[in-house]
């Protein structure tokens, strides 16, 4: 590693997204791909991604960063960002949430690997999709004042978080899982 820090002129340009089906979807300056991932614990690693081939403006990050991808080992989340380390040159790739996810899994996700089902609910104006259960408010509204919006149904004595189900009556704790 050569303690160089890249950072791409358009950060949403260069995006990584992982779903819960394996699969990898990658956008690199101009190009975009697709490929398989294993996750086990801390491991992470990448099967061949197949990528378009456009040759992106000069300078552009693409071709290392699609590299880089090829050779990632580990990762780790931490102050809301997932940080994928190389084996090959110690490299670490940095990574923030897209706007508007809450924290780098999306809320069905943390619901469905918690143990929940994702479902509807009749909750308040002012709630938004995946309210937390584990206080009573978003959801106990007159019909009148209500709207439909997704949720997280937990399993008996689970209430959903924000985050993850959780035994009934424990509060969030306020960090990312």
């Amino acid at each position: 590693m050569d303690d160089a820090v890249l950072v791409p002129d358009h950060p949403s340009k260069f995006t990584l997204e992982l779903g819960s089906d394996g699969r990898a979807s990658v956008r690199a300056d101009c190009n975009r791909g697709s490929g398989s991932y294993r996750l086990d614990g801390r491991s992470l690693t990448f099967g061949p991604m197949a990528t378009t081939r456009a040759t992106c403006r000069p300078g552009s990050l693409s071709d290392r960063y699609l590299a880089e991808l090829a050779h990632v080992a580990s990762w780790l989340e931490r102050d809301g960002k997932l940080h994928l380390a190389t084996r090959a040159d110690g490299a670490i790739l940095e990574f923030q949430p897209a706007p508007g996810q809450d924290g780098l899994l999306s809320p069905a996700e943390r619901c469905t690997r918690s143990g929940g089902t994702v479902g509807t609910a009749s909750c308040c104006g002012l709630a938004g999709d995946f309210p937390g259960t584990c206080r009573p408010g978003a959801c106990g509204c007159a019909p009148g004042d209500s709207h439909t919006v997704q949720a997280c149904q937990c399993p008996a004595g689970l209430c959903f978080d924000g985050r993850s189900c959780v035994p009934s009556g424990k509060q969030p704790s306020g960090q990312l899982r």
